[in-house]
């Protein structure tokens, strides 16, 4: 009979126990995600200093290159009647854009290292040909004496005039003309930019009896980094881009028609080819024009991207944090639960923060082994010390077994999500529900009342 009034209470009290703990065990995982937003703020400052640094070697070779044109600048002066009814002379320019250009170009890449961070730099040599209608046919478009011209220019423009190697000339048959900077063009709408400094013009004067307008050669040596775009500036644009970069990203308003892969004989690298073929029946908004309101809507290219984007893949493992602590933690409840362990919560929360410290491990060694290597080592030695910490516990082969197993599935499951792109989602949720479906299972054998 005392034995039985001794035990009789004990079973409420164990109940209890078991409740406030877990409320307890709740409230710290929540402490301890206070520290995902701390490493968030570290890697996105990482990220910003390898920004940096691209950018800084990229200033010094040649930043990314947008090519413009070329175009036939026009400008002329033309009678006009004021608010006065008088006949006055008044300036205007027009910009005629070609009806063929054709661009071909082999780009070759290289890597510039700074400290543990790396560039993607780039020289190409692009052949720019483009045929224009006939200066007369300009001159009567415009509906303008050829006395009245003040000055007729073709034009190009550059993204970053660091990146030209060589003299840029016009070329026809019989005649050369070599483009200057122009400080005084911007033929873009002013009521849409406030300057040309994104934009480097260059322009040539050429001699409007001799020059043949209907098969102008430009070639452009240039220097870039990270992407190269081009503008569909004529009613038929053509470009064929050969690079021997292997992660490529075609972006812009038009994507390549086709896309062929090949490996050189003498070099061995992988090469890919590129064709664009772009029509428009009225190119820029219209073939003659006087200042266009919208690049942007005409540009495509290609970005050359580094996939051991290590920053991206530890921010995306990061924001499984939850997962990490709660799954841990809740492997550590069932097993105090079934008798097996005894755990403070002092050793939940040492527990918890070297899985934080896991991320950072993760983030630090990414720098210089890439994201794989990174998790493996980061991960193997995050499980070996909770686990061995845990047997210094426990004192249990069994229990220490169990809890290396789930901490191992768990932290290949995390791997293969961050691993997958569209996909991610689909088996994220999936296993988070069978997760739960096993956690639902094992919490009907605990006593709570």
């Amino acid at each position: 009979m005392e034995n039985l009034m001794q035990n009789a209470p004990q079973e409420p009290k164990s109940s209890n126990k078991t409740i406030i703990k877990g409320f307890l065990i709740v409230v710290l995982s929540v402490l301890l995600l206070l520290f995902v937003p701390f490493i968030m703020d570290l890697i996105s400052e990482r990220s910003q200093n390898r920004d940096s640094v691209i950018e800084e070697i990229s200033s010094k070779w040649g930043g990314k290159q947008t090519l413009y044109g070329p175009f036939v600048r026009i400008v002329y002066r033309k009678q006009i009647r004021d608010e006065k009814n008088n006949l006055v002379w008044e300036t205007f320019s027009s910009i005629v854009s070609a009806d063929e250009l054709t661009i071909e170009g082999d780009l070759k890449t290289s890597i510039k290292k700074r400290n543990i961070y790396k560039a993607i730099l780039y020289q190409t040599d692009l052949n720019v040909n483009a045929t224009f209608e006939s200066y007369d046919s300009i001159i009567n478009h415009l509906k303008i004496d050829s006395s009245n011209v003040i000055s007729s220019k073709l034009i190009i423009g550059i993204s970053d005039e660091k990146g030209i190697t060589e003299r840029i000339v016009a070329r026809d048959a019989t005649h050369e003309y070599e483009f200057l900077y122009d400080q005084y063009i911007d033929i873009r709408d002013s009521r849409y930019y406030n300057s040309a400094s994104d934009i480097s013009y260059m322009s040539c004067e050429f001699d409007t009896k001799k020059m043949d307008l209907s098969a102008v050669q430009i070639p452009v040596k240039l220097k870039g980094s990270q992407e190269i775009y081009f503008v569909a500036s004529a009613k038929n644009t053509k470009v064929t881009l050969t690079t021997d970069w292997e992660d490529l990203k075609y972006d812009g308003n038009y994507l390549p028609e086709q896309q062929q892969q090949k490996q050189d004989s003498i070099s061995k690298k992988f090469l890919e080819t590129a064709n664009w073929s772009i029509f428009q029946s009225s190119p820029m908004k219209g073939k003659y024009w006087s200042g266009n309101s919208d690049f942007d809507s005409y540009k495509f290219g290609v970005e050359f991207l580094q996939m051991s984007d290590n920053y991206t893949k530890v921010d995306r493992s990061v924001k499984y944090a939850i997962l990490f602590i709660g799954l841990t933690f809740i492997t550590f409840f069932f097993a105090e639960n079934r008798g097996k362990l005894n755990m403070h919560l002092v050793h939940y929360g040492l527990v918890g923060i070297s899985i934080c410290v896991n991320f950072v491990l993760l983030l630090s060694i990414s720098e210089y082994l890439g994201f794989d290597w990174a998790y493996l080592i980061s991960a193997s030695a995050t499980i070996l010390l909770i686990v061995s910490f845990v047997h210094g516990l426990a004192k249990d082969k069994k229990i220490t077994s169990i809890i290396f197993l789930v901490l191992s599935l768990l932290y290949l499951f995390i791997y293969a999500i961050l691993q997958l792109k569209e996909q991610a989602l689909l088996v994220g949720s999936i296993g988070i529900f069978i997760i739960v479906s096993i956690l639902m299972h094992f919490s009907k054998k605990i006593k709570w009342s």
